[in-house]
């Protein structure tokens, strides 16, 4: 029995009730893409981190946030972006990292008896 299919994928006959399932979730998905400023429940869901974790990141002011009224916070989507974006780590080619090997064992100072 052939099915009829969309790109290769098969296509299956869907109910009415999983088709508005499936609409809510696209337009909750297509809504936070497009949202530029979260709240706590919202930057937590978009940056996986806890609560918890990002209170502490305000506290500490490691985050850029905003608090209008003084109690709600909010984050902009892009200071976001910035700060999971940090600490970028470089791709090290592997003769680079023989010749970084090298550069360490002949500059490092030897130490007798292995300590």
């Amino acid at each position: 029995m052939n099915r009829l299919t969309f790109f290769s994928y098969p296509i299956f006959a869907v109910s009415n009730d999983n088709c508005v399932a499936l609409h809510i979730l696209l337009f909750q998905t297509f809504n936070k893409m497009v949202k530029h400023i979260f709240n706590l429940s919202e930057a937590a869901e978009y940056t996986g981190f806890s609560k918890s974790h990002l209170y502490k990141l305000t506290h500490f002011k490691r985050v850029t946030h905003f608090k209008p009224n003084g109690k709600n916070i909010f984050f902009k989507k892009s200071d976001l972006d910035a700060y999971l974006l940090k600490g970028e780590v470089q791709v090290v080619e592997q003769l680079d990292v023989k010749s970084e090997a090298a550069s360490y064992l002949l500059t490092s100072k030897s130490q007798p008896n292995g300590k």
